[in-house]
Formats: structure tokens, C-alpha cells, sequence
């Protein structure tokens, strides 16, 4: 859908956003709030008409920034609004029969570990 192009447009242009030329979300981790409310936004616009699935797939694209972030950003309040967050997502997208971006397993996640996810 158009919708899940722009967001892949905006990741594309992130150096717009944050004034660096180089695309590099490492350097800025606190970024993986904003990602998390255009899903919580697009789960909102989908749970007020079903028929937006394109808002679902919004959600899929924004989730890979999410979890590299989530990787990075070792923060427990991050991680329970990210569980609650993909548990919504996964919900909307069972019903709307889309695939579930894959959750992140943070008990796999230590210092010097590579990022697991769970499919």
C-alpha cells in the first residue's frame, strides 16, 4: 500500500530527521520512542476501521527500526511498552491475516550477545 512506501520512504531519509548524512540508527537510540507511537497511531487509525490494513502494514515496517533500537537501548520501561506494543500489533495482524513481525526474546539479549528473535 501507499502507506507502508512512505514509511519505507522515511526510513530511507531518516538523515533529514536527525541531520546526520548517514543513515545510522545506532547513534540514535531514544529514536525507538518515536517508531513505538507511529505503531501505537497506526494501531489506533486500524482498531477505528479494520478495512486499513495498510495501517498494519505501516506497523510492520516501523517494528524492524523497533527491535534494532530495542537491541541497542537496554531500558525496562522500553521493553514493557515494546512487549505491549507487539502483543497489540500481533492481535491486529492474527485478525486482520497478516504475518506477526518477529518479538524480540530479551532474555537471550546480553552484553556482547547478538539479538534473537522469536518467529
Amino acid at each position: 500500500g501507499i502507506w507502508s512506501t512512505v514509511a519505507k520512504r522515511m526510513m530511507q531519509g531518516l538523515h533529514t530527521v536527525t541531520g546526520h548524512k548517514q543513515n545510522v540508527l545506532a547513534q540514535q537510540p531514544f529514536f525507538v520512542w518515536w517508531f513505538m507511537d507511529q505503531v501505537a497511531r497506526s494501531l489506533t487509525l486500524w482498531q477505528c476501521d479494520n478495512s486499513l490494513t495498510l495501517a498494519l502494514e505501516v506497523c510492520q515496517v516501523f517494528f524492524s527500526p523497533i527491535n534494532y533500537l530495542s537491541c541497542l537501548w537496554l531500558c525496562p520501561a522500553q521493553r514493557t511498552s515494546y512487549l505491549n506494543l507487539h502483543g497489540r500489533l500481533a492481535q491486529a495482524c492474527g485478525t486482520a491475516g497478516l504475518p506477526v513481525p518477529p518479538v524480540l526474546n530479551f532474555e537471550l539479549l546480553a552484553p556482547g550477545s547478538q539479538p534473537v528473535t522469536v518467529v
